[in-house]
C-alpha cells in the first residue's frame, strides 16, 4: 500500500510540470479604488455628488473601498473651503496644493468623523464660499396675533478630497464630495441664582443689576444660614441636539470704576453651574470698598464656534460684615398718629421712648456714636435707627454692630414691623446676622408677632391654648422656644367697660437667675401712651395702668428663663376676688367667661416672658422679652438692704450677659 501512495504522488507531480512554462516574474499590483457612500442627507441618493447640507459641525462620513489583490488599505481625507481647489486642476496639483499640503488626516476605517467648518479652513479667505437664506420662523401663535422672528440661515460650502493607499502604496484616484455647513445662533444664556433671586434671565436683559438697595453679605465659607454666590445656566440650539460650550467670568468692579477680571474659564460643555465665596470675600477685603460690585457673565457658542448675539450678566453688591461698633438701638416702636383701619393703643412719645433707651446704654457705657470723638473705641459706642421714618434696618447696616436691641414698645394691629411684608428676607438678615456672630436682645411682641398681627391667627394645638412654633424656624432654632400661650379670648391690651379680662402686673425673676430682678408696670408710662377711643365703645386701663394684657408667655426647650409673668393672681389673696401686693394697693379681679364655654371661667395666664440663649459653640447669642420694657417702672428702689434701679439694674445684666468686647472676627483677622 505505501508503494502505491509514492506512486501516485510522482505522477501529480509530473503532470503539474507538463501545463505550462513559469517565466519567474511577478504580476503587477492593482491599485485600490475609492468612493464616497451615498449620504442619508442627500434627498436623491445616487447622486453622490450633491452638494450635502450638514446641519451639525461633525458628522459621520462614510465611503466604499476595493482593492483586487489588497486588503491593507490607508485613506486619507482633507476638507477646505477653498472653492478654487477642484480635480480639474488635476491630482498633482492637490497633493502639492500650499493649503493643502501636511494637512491630510489618515485612517483605516472606510469613515471619517468630520468637523465641518464655518469659517475659512485649509484654504484661501478669497475664495470661501457663504451664502445667506432669511426665513421667519413662528414664535408663538393665538387666534387674534401671531409672533414670528426672523432667522438668517448661514450656509459655509467645503470640499472633502479623499483617496485611498494600499499596503505596496498604490494610490487610488482622488474623489471629492461638496458639503454645505448650515447654522443658527444659540439663544442667548439663561441665566439664574437662587441667592440673588434671580431666575432665568434671558435675551430681553442683557445687563441686570440686583442687591442695590441691599447689598447680599459675603463670608468666607458657606454657614447653616448664610450660601455662596451660586448661578446656574443653559441655553438652546435650533440646529437640534448641538452640543454647547459655555464661558463665564467674574470681575470686580476697582475704585476707577472699570470691571477686572477675578476668575474666568474656557469653552466648556461641562458643569454648566458655578458657585464663589472665598474668592468674592479675598477680593472684596483687599478692596478696601465698603461696598463692592460684581459682575457674573456667560457666554455661549455652538458646534460651529458661532457665539449668540450677546452676553449674559448679572451686577450684584455686596458688603462685608464689620462688627467694630458696640450697639444698635434699633427702635420697631411705631408712633405716627392713628390712621384709618389701624388700632394704635400703645404708641409711646417718640423722643420720650428713645431717651429711655439712649440712657439705659450710657448707664452701661455706651457714647451715642453721632456724639462720639476721636478717642471713644466704637466698640463703646450706640447707633440708633428709628424705623419709623428709615425704614426696615437691612443686613449691612446690622453687621456694623455686635449687638441689636430690637425695642418694640408699642402695641397696635396690622402694622409695620421688623418682620414686614417680604418676611423671608427680613427672617433672613437677622438669621444672617447672627451666623456671622452678632448678638440680639428682643423686647416687645415684634419678633414673637410680626407686623403687628394677632398672634391668635397662628394655628394652635392643646385646646387652642397654645401655639408650636416649629413653623418658625427663627424662635425655635435661634431663640430656643417651643410653645407660644394664646392670649386670644381671655388676653386683652385694653378693658372694655365691666369686662375684666387680663392681669399681667410685671415680669416676675426665677430663682436660678439672681442676677434680675422684678419689674412692675409704670402708671404713668402707660397712661401716658394709651389714648383710644372707638365708636360707642370706651376702652380703658385697669387700676390706673398698673394691670396690661397681651403679654404673651411662651415655652423654651433650650436657653435659661429669666421672667415669668407676674400675675395678679401671684400676689396675696384676699378672698372675695381681692388682692393685694407689696405696697398694699388691692386689685379687686373677676375672672372672664370663656368665650368658647360660657359656663367656663377662664384662668390666669402664666409662664416665661423672658429667656437667654446661646448656640452651642458660643456662636451667638439672644435674648427674649415678651414684654414692653419701655412701660416698666425704673423708680429706685431698696430690696434686702440692696438700693436699685429695676430697669436698669435687669439691662446691665444683660448687657454683660452679650459681652460685646468680644471681636466676632478677632481670630480671623489674625489669619
Amino acid at each position: 500500500m505505501k508503494k502505491v501512495y509514492i506512486l501516485i504522488t510522482l505522477l501529480g507531480l509530473l503532470l503539474i510540470s507538463c501545463t505550462g512554462e513559469f517565466d519567474g516574474s511577478v504580476k503587477p499590483n492593482v491599485k485600490p479604488t475609492v468612493r464616497f457612500s451615498p449620504s442619508p442627507m442627500v434627498t436623491d441618493s445616487s447622486d453622490i455628488n450633491s452638494t450635502i447640507e450638514v446641519s451639525r459641525k461633525e458628522i459621520k462620513v462614510p465611503w466604499y473601498a476595493n482593492d483586487a489583490d489588497d486588503y491593507d488599505l490607508t485613506f486619507r481625507y482633507i476638507v477646505t473651503t477653498d472653492s478654487s481647489i477642484t480635480l480639474e486642476d488635476g491630482e498633482d496639483a492637490i497633493l502639492n496644493n500650499e493649503y493643502l499640503n501636511g494637512n491630510w488626516k489618515q485612517t483605516k476605517n472606510m469613515y471619517a468623523n468630520v468637523s465641518f467648518p464655518y469659517s475659512n479652513y485649509n484654504g484661501n479667505e478669497e475664495n470661501f464660499v457663504e451664502s445667506f437664506v432669511t426665513y421667519t420662523d413662528t414664535v408663538s401663535s393665538t387666534p387674534d396675533t401671531t409672533i414670528v422672528q426672523e432667522i438668517n440661515k448661514r450656509t459655509v460650502y467645503s470640499t472633502m478630497f479623499l483617496y485611498a493607499v494600499d499596503s505596496k502604496g498604490a494610490r487610488s484616484n482622488i474623489v471629492s464630495k461638496k458639503f454645505g455647513r448650515t447654522n443658527i445662533k444659540p439663544e442667548k444664556v439663561k441665566l439664574s441664582s437662587d441667592k440673588l433671586g434671580v431666575k432665568l434671565i434671558s435675551q430681553n436683559q442683557l445687563d441686570t443689576l440686583v442687591g442695590i438697595v441691599d447689598p447680599y453679605m459675603i463670608l468666607k465659607a458657606p454657614t447653616e444660614t448664610w450660601s455662596p454666590f451660586d448661578f446656574k445656566w443653559y441655553s438652546k440650539d435650533d440646529d437640534g441636539e448641538v452640543t454647547l460650550e459655555y464661558k463665564w467670568n467674574l470681575s470686580m468692579k476697582d475704585n476707577d470704576g472699570v470691571f477686572e477680571t477675578v476668575d474666568s474659564s474656557d469653552w466648556s460643555s461641562v458643569g454648566q453651574k458655578k458657585s464663589f465665596s472665598k474668592i468674592l470675600f479675598d477680593k472684596a477685603r483687599s478692596s478696601g470698598q465698603d461696598i463692592q460690585e460684581f459682575m457674573f457673565s456667560v457666554k455661549v457658542r455652538d458646534d460651529a464656534f458661532v457665539e449668540a448675539d450677546s452676553t449674559t450678566k448679572i451686577r450684584f453688591k455686596t458688603f462685608l460684615p464689620k462688627m467694630t461698633k458696640g450697639a444698635l438701638l434699633l427702635s420697631a416702636t411705631f408712633y405716627s398718629e392713628q390712621k384709618p383701619n389701624k388700632k394704635r393703643v400703645m404708641i409711646p412719645e417718640e423722643e420720650d421712648h428713645l431717651n429711655f433707651y439712649k440712657s439705659l446704654l450710657e448707664e452701661n457705657g455706651f457714647v451715642n456714636e453721632d456724639e462720639a470723638g476721636d478717642d471713644v473705641d466704637p466698640v463703646d459706642q450706640y447707633g440708633v435707627h428709628v424705623m419709623d421714618t428709615e425704614g426696615v434696618a437691612n443686613l449691612q447696616t446690622l453687621s456694623e454692630y455686635r449687638l441689636v436691641i430690637i425695642a418694640s414698645d408699642d402695641w397696635v394691629v396690622g402694622d409695620m414691623s421688623l418682620i414686614g411684608d417680604n418676611e423671608a428676607a427680613d427672617w433672613r438678615n437677622l438669621r444672617e446676622y447672627l451666623s456671622v456672630g452678632g448678638k440680639i436682645l428682643s423686647i416687645g411682641t415684634d419678633v414673637i408677632n410680626p407686623s403687628g398681627g394677632d398672634i391668635s391667627n397662628k394655628v394652635y394645638v392643646d385646646d387652642d391654648i397654645s401655639t408650636i412654633v416649629s413653623s418658625n424656624p427663627f424662635l425655635s432654632s435661634y431663640i430656643g422656644m417651643y410653645k407660644i400661650f394664646n392670649a386670644h379670648g381671655y388676653q386683652r391690651m385694653v378693658d372694655e367697660v365691666g369686662f375684666d379680662d387680663y392681669d399681667c402686673i410685671g415680669a416676675k425673676t426665677y430663682a436660678h437667675a439672681p442676677e434680675y430682678v422684678s419689674m412692675r408696670f409704670d402708671s404713668v408710662k402707660t397712661n401716658s401712651a394709651f389714648n383710644y377711643d372707638q365708636g360707642s365703645k370706651l376702652y380703658r386701663f385697669r387700676d390706673n395702668g398698673l394691670v396690661m394684657a397681651n403679654i404673651q408667655p411662651f415655652i423654651i426647650n433650650s436657653g435659661t428663663p429669666i421672667f415669668s409673668l407676674y400675675s395678679i393672681y401671684d400676689l396675696e389673696d384676699m378672698g372675695n376676688n381681692i388682692y393685694k401686693d407689696e405696697t398694699g394697693y388691692e386689685f379687686s379681679v373677676t375672672l372672664p367667661n370663656d368665650p368658647e364655654d360660657p359656663n367656663k371661667l377662664v384662668g390666669h395666664t402664666t409662664g416665661t416672658i423672658g429667656t437667654t440663649y446661646i448656640k452651642e459653640g458660643d456662636a451667638y447669642r439672644t435674648a427674649l422679652l415678651s414684654f414692653p420694657l419701655y412701660y416698666m417702672n425704673n423708680d429706685e428702689t431698696t430690696v434686702n438692704g440692696e438700693t436699685y434701679k429695676p430697669v436698669s439694674k435687669n439691662f446691665k445684666a444683660l448687657i454683660d450677659f452679650f459681652d460685646v468686647s468680644i471681636d466676632p472676627f478677632e481670630e480671623e483677622e489674625g489669619e
